[in-house]
């Protein structure tokens, strides 16, 4: 039974050598940390109030256990395509972090040592992709 898309979030953090970069978080149904990706702050302007959809690319085959009966999964950005009838896309890079709390889905503001995390965009994910490497598909249609 496929349920609702998973709510995501992207959070622009600022760092105190004054680097940027995005945090992506992801908030899966069973699990008490959010699932966490950086993504370097270059490549933010990407999606930068980007109505598109999101997919999340992942090299993880314990996550494609863990969703592939519960949200849409893609065999290909190929197939992504001809679903949503896009006209293009972009994949952006991410990497793979610890898991972070529930309250980072939310929370804005002053992070101890590491700077301060800023609202960037929200919404619910899309589907996934199993593949080679983390990314995430944003998908112009």
């Amino acid at each position: 039974m496929l349920l609702t898309k998973p709510p995501y979030r992207i959070a622009a953090h600022q760092l105190p050598d004054l680097k940027r970069h995005g945090d992506f978080f992801l908030e899966l149904p069973d699990r008490s940390a959010l699932l966490t990706y950086e993504m370097d702050g270059v490549l933010l302007y990407l999606i930068e109030n980007d109505p598109a959809r999101m997919y999340l690319m992942t090299n993880d085959n314990d996550l494609f256990g863990e969703v592939k009966s519960r949200f849409p999964v893609y065999r290909s950005i190929q197939h992504v395509m001809i679903a949503c009838n896009a006209k293009s896309m972009r994949k952006v890079a991410l990497k793979p972090k610890p898991d972070h709390r529930k309250m980072y889905m939310n929370y804005s503001g002053t992070v101890e040592t590491r700077g301060t995390l800023q609202q960037f965009q929200s919404g619910r994910l899309d589907g996934f992709l199993f593949g080679d490497e983390n990314a995430l598909i944003v998908v112009q249609f």
